[in-house]
């Protein structure tokens, strides 16, 4: 009951998909908690679908960062201490929501409404995907080489592979990580450290019994006659 109360005050401000999403359940199940309630006319929507729509409708759509500019503005911000970068407080799900209703009032009029990535060419589109892909596949097989050797120059056991390639990705993009890429590296230092001084420590110890044994056989070998 509880679910359901949740999933109707939320229908309001987003889309059966996301509620399911958010709240865990199938969307067939989302609809018919929702089936007969009315949404009410959000004004701080409407204000972001009307200025959202005339771009989204042109013939080369809307990009992610024309689209980050008017949340914006209308909604609050915080400041990433980690990264410096500005992040609105809005969730993935609202964003959904507001693209559906982008879509809607574009179709009824007519048109389509196009979000468009911003590492997609506007103006060869198909171009800089075909690249996109192209490069995705040249720096994988690369990627797979450096594994490769990686793992057997260190001797790696097979499944380590998995860890290996996580932080190589870690380290090539600071993004990939909820951690900051100073985070990352001070604690892998740290272990370093940590492990080279025990395994130096180790060596000491055994070296003295190495040193005995050599003695040992030298005697031996002095001792036989040839």
């Amino acid at each position: 009951m509880e679910l359901k109360n949740k999933a109707i005050s939320l229908y309001q401000t987003h889309s059966a998909s996301a509620i399911a999403k958010e709240l865990g359940v199938s969307e067939s199940t989302v609809r018919r908690w929702v089936k007969g309630v009315k949404k009410e006319k959000v004004k701080q929507y409407d204000s972001l679908v009307n200025k959202i729509l005339p771009l989204a409708i042109r013939p080369q759509g809307i990009k992610n960062k024309e689209e980050w500019v008017i949340y914006r503005e209308a909604f609050e911000g915080t400041v990433d201490e980690d990264t410096g970068s500005y992040k609105v407080n809005i969730t993935d799900s609202q964003k959904s929501y507001i693209r559906s209703l982008v879509r809607d009032k574009a179709a009824q009029s007519g048109n389509i409404a196009l979000f468009v990535p911003d590492w997609l060419s506007t103006e060869q589109p198909r171009s800089s995907w075909d690249s996109m892909l192209s490069m995705t596949d040249e720096m994988y097989a690369r990627m797979q080489e450096y594994l490769n050797g990686y793992m057997t120059e260190y001797n790696m056991p097979v499944d380590a592979r998995w860890a290996v390639a996580q932080q190589l990705l870690v380290l090539l993009v600071p993004e990939y990580s909820p951690r900051s890429i100073y985070d990352v590296c001070k604690q892998a230092t740290d272990v370093v450290d940590i492990l080279e001084s025990r395994i130096e420590n180790i060596s000491k110890e055994k070296k003295p019994l190495a040193d005995e044994v050599v003695d040992t056989f030298t005697k031996c070998s002095d001792s036989v006659p040839y």
